[in-house]
């Protein structure tokens, strides 16, 4: 993405809430205004005009708000999230909570406009925390629990070695693909300006039709699709049948959990060491993992050295985020009569809301980048109920583990980062 075509330009209102206007420029507007209206021309069916005959003027006289409504809606999952992230990343602005669309204009021959409000923390490291005391709580000494992690690694071991598809799609796989809107001649509408998306191909029903698109294609092949599925997810407010064309460039497999993967994350450089980590999610102490007691034990040292205000209304909504997942718990009715419950609820997004500011804080002031595998070896965790105890920051698709949908390569890249700053201080204060 070029960044001469794309305008990104931040207000500050107050310490804790600022503006972000991204824009778009009029010729990425026009051009796919012009598809969209041509499209249109084959879906309606006006009383006088022979299907697929109805002139262009008369689509712009009468469907042209609809069409803009729609593009402000296309633009916005294409590529208005996506470039928003990367440059609060490139410029390291930290912002509690996801940003929040507030307004979008858009209309033929002008820049499209969208606007977000964000809470920006902004905090000093003022102190070396690399070299605070920490002790880490310890594992159980059962020699069951090694037995286990042995047999772990040792069944995956033997899973990929037996796997001979490590190049095609099953169900599954996590996949990586680049997305773009191509006309009629499969030409490209919006120039080089394509989507980055990871998706998970699932087993269930309702994701046959990925299944359908995606299942034994190969990394880097290139197809078009023009399936009911993608049309949806760019798309809510009219029917249309837009090609798209895909380039697959990562797969996640699911068939084994990859050991490389893992020692590449963890920054271990034997499989000595990837057991001894691996008995952190399979040593229990009061129905938390040695791996969880870790990080809320350096989360309380790290937090205790850095006093920094989160912003009331990113907790608010924490809150809200927090109970529509416990609403989907069978046991929500007798939670919610407990005393006190709403006040532990606020306590746990004040808790969430300040480990996500410090890990982003602490990526930027580390200078920390991601690299090319990072996502994928992040991914890897999720393909095994047991290794997700070793992701802290989960998009929501992973916590829900229900129907798959594409998710936003830049929004993911974030929880990416802070989970890398994560396992960058524990690294660091593990030495101590």
């Amino acid at each position: 993405m070029k960044k001469e075509d794309f305008v990104l330009e931040i207000t500050h209102h107050t310490p804790h809430l600022s503006t972000a206007i991204v824009k778009i420029p009029a010729y990425l507007v026009n051009s796919f205004y012009q598809h969209a209206a041509r499209c249109h021309q084959f879906r309606v069916n006006p009383h006088g005009f022979a299907q697929g005959h109805v002139p262009l003027s008369y689509i712009e006289q009468n469907f042209s708000q609809d069409i803009v409504n729609h593009l402000k809606e296309f633009f916005l999952h294409y590529f208005v999230i996506s470039f928003l992230y990367k440059e609060l990343r490139i410029r390291k602005i930290v912002a509690a909570g996801e940003p929040r669309l507030i307004k979008s204009m858009a209309q033929p021959n002008h820049p499209a406009e969208f606007h977000f409000e964000f809470n920006p923390v902004v905090q000093s490291f003022v102190r070396e925390w690399k070299y605070v005391s920490f002790k880490a709580p310890r594992r159980k000494q059962y020699k069951d629990i090694d037995k286990q992690a042995t047999e772990f690694m040792e069944e995956e071991e033997r899973n990929e070695q037996q796997y001979t598809t490590q190049d095609s799609v099953s169900v599954g796989d996590w996949v990586n693909f680049n997305i773009s809107i191509v006309d009629e001649n499969h030409q490209p509408v919006l120039e080089d300006f394509k989507e980055n998306l990871w998706l998970k191909i699932g087993s269930e029903e309702s994701s046959i039709p990925f299944q359908e698109i995606f299942v034994h294609r190969k990394k880097g092949e290139k197809f078009c699709s023009s399936s009911l599925c993608f049309q949806e997810f760019f798309n809510s407010q009219i029917e249309t049948n837009y090609t798209f064309l895909i380039e697959i460039l990562d797969i996640v497999q699911q068939a084994f959990f990859s050991l490389e993967s893992f020692k590449k994350h963890f920054k271990l450089k034997t499989n000595k060491k990837a057991h001894q980590k691996i008995v952190e999610v399979f040593s229990f102490r009061n129905d938390l993992c040695l791996r969880r007691a870790i990080i809320e034990d350096a989360f309380d040292l790290l937090l205790s050295l850095y006093e920094f205000d989160a912003p009331p209304a990113s907790i608010l909504r924490q809150q809200q985020t927090i109970l529509g997942a416990l609403q989907e718990n069978p046991d929500y009715s007798v939670y919610k009569t407990q005393h006190g419950f709403y006040d532990k609820v606020k306590q746990l997004a004040h808790k969430q809301v300040k480990e996500m500011v410090f890990m982003e804080l602490l990526a930027y002031h580390e200078n920390l980048e991601l690299g090319e595998t990072d996502m994928h070896d992040y991914l890897n965790l999720t393909q095994r109920p047991r290794m997700k105890d070793f992701i802290h920051f989960q998009h929501p698709a992973i916590i829900a583990n229900k129907e798959e949908y594409p998710i936003q390569n830049e929004p993911l890249k974030q929880l990416c980062l802070r989970e890398k700053a994560l396992n960058h201080s524990l690294y660091h204060l593990s030495k101590n």
